[in-house]
């Protein structure tokens, strides 16, 4: 079941009212997500293209997208997405509540984070065909992790970009990778293929960077990395609206920020650096800017002060 959906719709063929009645998403109102949700089989998603993947998507949640456009076609997606401005979503994986973004400009789509295995990097792929009307062309990886990287061999066209160090952390540390997603409870065989199908990191299609600015025609994301915190080498992607556009600023956080739960902090977090990492995120973004969580609900500044303030407290106490 995807997170942030109402309940389940018969699964019969006839979906036209399905929506009747379903509250709306619980954080942002959006008339472009469709509080419901049914289980599905790969025999019944719409095509992927990539077949060879397409028995990884039994027993997927499926939803339904409505294109900003006022067209009243409900599209299949896997995922419950919310939209936080006309060209930006997100939504949330049911395995560890991963946050995913995606950022639709005239010429170009971006992907914020890729999830932990191909059957999920296909369902997104699936998704955001539907919502963006085309592929991925460009990818960034917020950091290292495993349940933001082990898709990305899916989006094998896309431009990647990520920091130095996991470029590093994927050509060398797979063991690592490994024993972290099963440790998380994560299914052994889906993480070995995974992991068999990384690409080896290469300048053609990683872009091993800590800032950078993608132009996806009448819009531009921007990645930086703001400091140490989570990991040594967290990056963030501010997305503004168009020029012609008064739509809040969108910051993709990735784990620098969590909702769901306390800040995930291992042998590569550096306290004493992350409240001033997140000084450094409120200053890029503002009193009223989006700030997409690596895990959870889209959160304000006032989360983030509280976080930091807990930060704060919890490295005084070590």
């Amino acid at each position: 079941m995807a997170f942030g959906l109402a309940g389940e719709v018969d699964d019969g063929d006839d979906h036209g009212d399905a929506t009747a009645g379903l509250p709306e998403t619980e954080r942002f109102s959006s008339a472009h997500v469709v509080a419901a949700t049914r289980t599905t089989t790969a025999a019944t998603a719409t095509a992927i293209h990539r077949p060879d993947l397409r028995q990884d998507l039994e027993d997927t949640s499926e939803s339904y997208f409505r294109r900003p456009s006022g067209d009243a076609t409900l599209l299949p997606v896997h995922f419950a997405w919310e939209q936080l401005t006309d060209s930006v979503h997100r939504c949330r994986l049911p395995f560890c509540d991963v946050t995913i973004g995606v950022v639709q400009g005239r010429t170009g789509t971006l992907l914020v984070d890729t999830g932990t295995t191909l059957a999920e990097a296909a369902a997104i792929d699936h998704d955001v065909r539907q919502i963006a009307g085309g592929p991925v062309t460009h990818v960034v990886l917020s950091h290292k992790h495993f349940d933001h990287v082990l898709g990305s061999s899916l989006f094998a066209e896309a431009d990647i970009y990520c920091a130095p160090e996991v470029v590093e952390y994927l050509s060398s540390a797979t063991d690592q990778i490994r024993d972290d997603a099963l440790h998380y409870g994560a299914d052994a065989a889906e993480i070995d293929r995974a992991i068999a199908a990384l690409r080896p990191p290469q300048r053609a299609t990683y872009h091993a960077c800590y800032q950078a600015v993608v132009d996806l025609g009448n819009r531009a994301a921007t990645i930086t990395h703001p400091g140490r915190g989570h990991t040594t080498s967290d990056l963030i992607v501010v997305v503004p609206g168009p020029d012609d556009d008064d739509s809040p600023l969108v910051v993709f956080t990735g784990d620098l920020v969590e909702e769901s739960a306390d800040p995930a902090i291992d042998a590569d977090s550096d306290i004493a650096a992350w409240p001033a990492t997140l000084d450094r995120i409120l200053a890029i973004g503002g009193p009223d800017a989006l700030y997409v969580p690596g895990h959870g609900k889209v959160v304000d500044a006032g989360f983030i002060r509280r976080q930091r303030d807990w930060l704060k407290s919890f490295g005084s106490g070590r």
